[in-house]
């Protein structure tokens, strides 16, 4: 059996590439941004707002596809990309604000849409999305 030698410290992540190291990849990572990078392409040619969930257990890399490679890029091509955890999404409908506009309406889609431009706010701590406090009717909260 072959083994590697244990080392004393993690390698600094400054030089780690979303695919891997300079010259190690993670074959399932290149599947990935393969799919990542088509869907970027539809972004670009949509005329709504598009969305993307990347689902997986904990410490799979959800974190890390954001930041090392869907943030980049869509910074570089002048588009918006949020981050929002599950758990900050979950805590959210727990919020009073949240809590008021979710309550005002039976429709769930519209309640997960509340939830998760109240979680955007949270996360991103950007103005651009609207204080859930200043409303009162949720279509007008997420219209806004």
């Amino acid at each position: 059996m072959e083994t590697t030698k244990i080392f004393n410290k993690l390698p600094s992540d400054a030089g780690v590439v979303f695919e891997g190291f300079e010259r190690i990849t993670i074959k399932s990572r290149l599947d990935v941004k393969k799919k990542l990078e088509e869907f970027i392409d539809i972004v670009k040619s949509e005329r709504k707002p598009t969305m993307r969930v990347i689902v997986g257990e904990w410490g799979e890399g959800k974190t890390d596809a954001f930041k090392r490679y869907i943030e980049p890029i869509t910074k570089e091509i002048g588009y918006d990309a949020f981050f929002v955890s599950a758990s900050t999404l979950s805590n959210s409908f727990e919020l009073p604000d949240v809590k008021k506009l979710v309550n005002a309406t039976p429709s769930s889609s519209l309640q997960f849409l509340v939830a998760l431009f109240a979680s955007i706010k949270a996360e991103s701590q950007i103005s651009a999305v609207t204080d859930p406090a200043n409303f009162f009717d949720p279509n007008e909260f997420v219209e806004d």
